[in-house]
């Protein structure tokens, strides 16, 4: 669900990047950026060295990488 979220804000904001990890690996990658952003929880976001753990509609997105 958070996918579809972010691929309509990826498409719709042209200065949004998205990047995707799986939670279920142990990829070390995963690992340090779960470390390093605090993420205990699926789907999680990171926007702009901020943590959000919980399910975001676009809108709240859009406003916190000031969509343009």
């Amino acid at each position: 669900m958070q996918g579809g979220i972010l691929d309509q804000v990826r498409s719709q904001c042209s200065n949004v990047r998205v990047f995707a990890f799986p939670v279920s690996t142990q990829l070390d990658v995963v690992e340090v950026l779960s470390m390093r952003y605090n993420i205990t929880s699926a789907p999680s976001l990171v926007i702009k060295n901020a943590t959000y753990s919980k399910l975001m509609p676009v809108d709240e997105v859009k406003a916190l990488v000031n969509c343009t």
